[in-house]
């Protein structure tokens, strides 16, 4: 009884810190093209750190001050498209952890003591994990959290949309067999996790949900892969909008998938955690088999150079007659985890560039 009271009070304390004040202090603009009463593309690279995954407050907090900085500049109008990086939904995994989460440099003692605070609903996931997962720890880490998780994600960016009246492509966010419920977000308590990006709508409605099909080698150990056959379109007020979520930009397939349902636009949520990752010379497809019209290029360009070539950059008008797109990043300081990349923008087959800076950035392409 002893021992049960000392875990019970240990795992609870530290549990409700003090919000910070959020820094919403862009970096760098970019601003390609006028208004024409089309629309235009926003691409919103935040510089997230740990605390700010602390509790639905701290989250929306963040963001919400760099949409307001974007409606500030005259950017917003109800036929923008918000788009949000890779993984942005991932770290969502900490809210409401102990104080020892945020303030640890390191990512190993953050999910230690995320899974020792939580230890028998980790334990419950992870008996829970589906046959074939390699990586069970972080499914599980994953699997318990998936409710607040879900619903932090679905209210922060559904308020977001709303408010400000225009359509986000809200990063990603890996869930246990999520769907659409009337509108809504919603998963399964067990299954395969998938990593999906959501689209929400002017009026806060989740209007597309869109599972990432091709994986990291990492991502491969505990989420399953969607099928590239179930690429979807949806309906915006700026047009019909596709959303290829990092690697899956860079395959021929993922265009002949999507070119059927004439797409206007592309949307491209992606992370690189490694510094100073797009200066290194460009190895390939990695886990995949590199297409012949790339092998030439390997170890012969840097990773950017390959980005503008091979991914949605070089592909979407030529493969699926795609005429605007938009890639982020992800930065910020998450424990020991890198980062890098720079907003990549095209239009027909003219390509743009945002400012190289580690801090946050705000980019505008306007239709």
């Amino acid at each position: 009884m002893v021992a049960w009271a000392t875990y019970v009070i240990w795992s609870n304390k530290n549990r409700h810190i003090a919000l910070p004040p959020a820094d919403v202090q862009y970096r760098s603009f970019a601003e390609v093209g006028r208004d024409s009463g089309r629309g235009n593309l926003i691409g919103i690279q935040p510089y997230m750190l740990a605390v700010d995954y602390s509790s639905e407050e701290a989250f929306f907090q963040k963001l919400n001050g760099y949409f307001a900085e974007a409606r500030r500049k005259g950017w917003l109008n109800r036929k923008s498209i918000v788009i949000l990086p890779e993984n942005i939904g991932l770290w969502l995994v900490v809210a409401g952890e102990k104080r020892e989460v945020y303030t640890t440099s390191r990512l190993d003692e953050a999910m230690k003591t995320l899974k020792y605070s939580n230890y028998f609903s980790f334990l419950s996931s992870r008996m829970q994990a589906p046959p074939g997962i390699k990586d069970q720890a972080s499914y599980a880490l994953l699997s318990m959290k998936a409710m607040d998780m879900a619903t932090i994600y679905q209210q922060t960016f559904s308020h977001l949309a709303s408010t400000y009246d225009v359509t986000i492509v809200a990063g990603t966010i890996p869930l246990p067999e999520p769907s659409i419920r009337e509108e809504k977000l919603m998963f399964e308590e067990q299954g395969s996790l998938y990593n999906v990006s959501g689209v929400f709508l002017p009026d806060g409605s989740l209007g597309g949900l869109v599972r990432k099909t091709h994986l990291s080698e990492t991502e491969r150990k505990f989420i399953t892969p969607g099928k590239i056959t179930d690429l979807s379109v949806t309906e915006t007020p700026a047009g019909n909008l596709a959303v290829l979520i990092n690697q899956d930009s860079w395959f021929s397939e993922a265009y002949t998938t999507i070119r059927g349902k004439k797409p206007a636009i592309v949307a491209v949520p992606a992370i690189i955690t490694m510094n100073n990752f797009f200066r290194v010379p460009w190895s390939g497809y990695k886990e995949y088999l590199t297409p012949a019209d790339a092998r030439d290029d390997v170890s012969k360009i840097t990773e950017e150079e390959a980005w503008q070539k091979y991914s949605f950059v070089g592909r979407a008008n030529k493969e699926a007659n795609i005429k605007s797109g938009m890639g982020v990043f992800l930065h910020g300081e998450l424990w020991n985890l890198g980062s890098d990349g720079e907003t990549l923008m095209v239009q027909d087959t003219t390509f743009y560039e945002g400012k190289n800076t580690q801090g946050a950035s705000l980019s505008c392409l306007w239709l």
